[in-house]
């Protein structure tokens, strides 16, 4: 039997909503939903943005969900209660139902912050090309305890899939022509936007959380069929690109379902992160034997040995092997191996290819020429930033050319250093070729020429304090390669550390190095553990292998962490 209610119902028809003020509809889909969906009613009934309508469709609940939506009749503007072919039929249904200009899909245990519409609203305003309005969502366990916020994009929307369609505002004119497909009882959704980005439609990201989702849905609950689904839906645009991700896919689903008995729902993420960083690992480790046998890489580097010779000692612009980006190619400089010997860093930067994301935060405490700290500017974007310090006056200014060079805006340089107190010092700076080893304590590196330095004044700023006065609470990777002077620039971090306002931490250890300024490697392990940080050796690829013990065996980068749901 077919139950009709809400305020339309009675003839009732709200005033339209002035010139300029989009009215928006929100449409939830439910059955059986009593435990939450008085939270989605309250939600959406709370929001500051006045010109709004709800609509709600129920698949026959025998719950107690029916005897909730009449408690709320006044404030919805339709609900209906009937047999349905699942919940996109549902969205189908309701969406048909919607009277606004922008139509949102709230699900029943999900709920909006109170400015959730008028962020719509101003959004809308603001850009009225837009099609698709999105933004980032609050992920939380359905015991309470909440995720940092998730980001959301819509580039690259096949492999990454990182729109998130709960935080998705739609135009009614779109919905008129396009219905959610019911082929795909789990994605959907997905399908439903690569179909629009096929056809055009302009998306807009809001840097905001617009929506609460609460995990362990019919979407994100690891089953083979939700995988299979992705699948045929991707095959229609790219079917090797999709081949590809059904694998890790397929391994990330078996690694969830073989963890599932020991963790809780909420811990999924971090699992589905460990197996897609695993699968990420196995291809690298594939391409690299391939590289091996086909000699890619070696091609490359000898025809850059080959430009190198031919500039005759003369700086000039190419582009970086690693890194990929456009850099000044000094003849002079360190890192001229880099571009004609060997890939530099290689862990690292899979590393932060695996870890480092879009509008994040990074710093860079040693940058040199920008290897590193370019890399990163390229991870984050412009929505992101990234923060390098480097004293050495000739690496500094190859590093604010190659800034110029990529129009990096989003990357903050800065020709000094971070250490435990704000003062002046003595720096033993390396000329060309030796910049790399640069040090404010004796020159201890066994490849360093000690002629080919000089004795410089340069400034070292607190750390906690130049973040402070710089408005950063919160960084996503520390990188800290300073020929020794780790210990200090992390004691200069001391307030950060202690509130664990620093996810990742990558750091060069020596011995030999930590010995030129009077302390042992073991003395930084020991010093982030008491802040709460595991500790993990970087390894090829960019592997993370759990470092055990009090000590370090040799030189080389490790990893530390405070962040439980990123072990890997």
């Amino acid at each position: 039997m077919k139950l009709v209610g809400g305020y339309r119902s009675r003839g009732k028809t709200p005033h339209p909503p002035p010139a300029g003020f989009p009215l928006i509809s929100v449409v939830t889909v439910c059955r059986n939903a009593a435990s939450t969906i008085e939270q989605t009613l309250r939600s959406v009934q709370a929001q500051t943005y006045p010109y709004r309508e709800h609509i709600v469709i129920d698949g026959q609940s025998t719950d107690g969900t029916i005897d909730i939506l009449r408690r709320h009749d006044d404030a919805i503007a339709c609900w209906i209660s009937e047999p349905d072919a699942g919940i996109y039929d549902a969205m189908n249904k309701g969406v048909a139902l919607a009277g606004g200009e922008w139509i949102g899909i709230l699900n029943s245990d999900d709920w909006y912050p109170e400015q959730t519409l008028q962020h719509i609203a101003d959004a809308a305003r603001h850009h009225p090309e837009a099609d698709i309005l999105h933004g980032d969502i609050f992920l939380v366990d359905r015991s309470g305890p909440p995720y940092p916020i998730f980001p959301g994009s819509h580039e690259n929307l096949l492999t990454k899939w990182q729109i998130r369609h709960p935080t998705c505002f739609i135009r009614k004119s779109i919905y008129d022509r396009y219905q959610y497909d019911l082929r795909y009882p789990i994605n959907a959704d997905f399908d439903f936007l690569l179909r629009l980005e096929a056809a055009g439609y302009r998306f807009v990201h809001i840097d905001v959380p617009l929506t609460c989702f609460r995990t362990g849905g019919i979407s994100n609950t690891p089953r083979f069929r939700a995988v299979w689904d992705r699948f045929r839906i991707r095959r229609r645009y790219r079917p090797w690109v999709a081949l590809r991700l059904l694998v890790m896919d397929t391994w990330t689903w078996l690694k969830d379902w073989r963890y599932s008995r020991k963790t809780t729902i909420h811990r999924g993420a971090a699992l589905f992160e460990d197996g897609k960083t695993e699968m990420r690992i196995l291809f690298r480790r594939l391409l690299a034997r391939l590289d091996k046998q086909i000699g890619f890489t070696s091609r490359r580097l000898s025809r850059n040995a080959a430009r190198l010779e031919a500039a005759r000692g003369k700086p000039f612009v190419d582009t970086m092997p690693g890194i990929e980006l456009p850099m000044v190619i000094d003849p002079s400089m360190y890192f001229i191996g880099a571009y004609c010997r060997d890939i530099f860093e290689p862990e690292v930067l899979a590393f932060l290819r695996d870890r480092l994301l879009p509008g994040q935060t990074a710093v860079d405490v040693g940058a040199n020429v920008g290897y590193i700290s370019l890399y990163m500017a390229k991870r984050v974007g412009p929505k992101g930033r990234v923060i390098a310090f480097e004293p050495n006056p000739y690496a500094f200014g190859l590093l604010e050319r190659n800034r110029r060079i990529n129009g990096f805006d989003h990357l903050d340089i800065h020709p000094a250093g971070l250490g435990a107190s704000d003062m002046d010092t003595a720096f033993h700076c390396g000329l060309p070729g030796m910049e790399v080893y640069s040090s404010l304590a004796d020159i201890g590196h066994p490849d360093a020429d000690v002629k080919r330095f000089e004795t410089i004044d340069v400034h070292l700023f607190r750390a906690d304090d130049w973040m402070k006065a710089a408005g950063i609470d919160h960084i996503h990777v520390l990188k800290l390669d300073v020929e020794g002077a780790e210990l200090s620039v992390l004691q200069g971090f001391s307030d950060m550390l202690e509130a664990r306002r620093i996810d990742w931490i990558l750091i060069e250890l020596s011995h030999e190095l930590s010995g030129q300024f009077h302390y042992r490697a073991s003395d930084i392990l020991r010093l982030l553990r008491g802040y709460g940080y595991r500790w993990y050796s970087l390894e090829w690829l960019g592997r993370l292998v759990p470092l055990a013990g009090d000590d370090i065996d040799h030189a080389r980068m490790y990893a530390a962490t405070c962040n439980p749901h990123t072990s890997r």
